[in-house]
């Protein structure tokens, strides 16, 4: 049985004021139609038994999911990076969705762009724009180049502050949609595979990709 971790939101805007970990019921569904040979394990967001829960289940894979901003829960922020370099030290494929391509990005040296409203005229946060693939690598001849995704951030980067290290494949003008990384099995995308999206075929090939072929192979590294 393969297992993939995958990171919570953290909310702690309660009645009770605690501080509570979960994961939207889209993810599950989601998951579970299009990785069906998979078990998924939610992971909380406290480095050392996050840490412990990985190398106990020897997971075969991590999503580093949606929500909280970078800087606003240093809990997650820390667990996150924890998770990175567990899954690079066993050579374990990761997909950052959203909050989760801003983590890896920072995490490689890159930055980020508080406020995308100020530097591009599409709207990011709670809409739809259209993405161009710019790397044949991750394309086959029945995938579009371009086409629509959902969008649910204010924040994001620009190209010339995405990680050395970082490949950008996605592109939405000058704002980054989507990158691999140059030779690790590592992808972050902008956009939510989990909600209702415009090009389910693509969000597949990648998880494809990433989970169930090899990612040397599939993208000619």
């Amino acid at each position: 049985m393969k297992l993939i971790g995958i990171t919570m939101r953290r909310d702690n805007d309660n009645k009770w004021r605690e501080n509570r970990d979960s994961i939207s019921e889209d993810w599950v569904k989601y998951l579970s139609n299009f990785l069906q040979d998979y078990k998924f394990i939610p992971i909380p967001n406290d480095s050392e038994n996050a840490l412990k829960i990985v190398s106990a289940f020897d997971i075969d894979g991590l999503i580093l999911s949606n929500g909280n901003d970078w800087g606003s829960c240093i809990e997650r922020d820390k667990t996150e990076i924890t998770l990175i370099e567990w899954c690079r030290n066993f050579r374990k494929p990761i997909l950052g969705i959203c909050r989760g391509f801003q983590v890896l990005n920072q995490y490689f040296g890159g930055k980020l762009q508080k406020d995308l409203t100020k530097i591009t005229s599409d709207s990011h946060a709670g809409a739809k724009h259209k993405i161009e693939i710019i790397d044949k690598k991750i394309l086959t001849n029945s995938l579009k180049k371009e086409f629509f995704v959902n969008s649910y951030h204010n924040e994001g980067v620009i190209s010339i502050e995405l990680a050395k290290n970082l490949v950008p494949f996605a592109k939405a003008k000058n704002i980054i949609e989507g990158f691999y990384h140059f030779k690790e099995p590592i992808i972050g995308i902008q956009w939510h595979i989990e909600r209702d999206n415009f090009e389910k075929e693509f969000d597949k090939h990648l998880l494809n990709i990433l989970f169930k072929k090899s990612f040397h192979q599939a993208i000619e590294i």
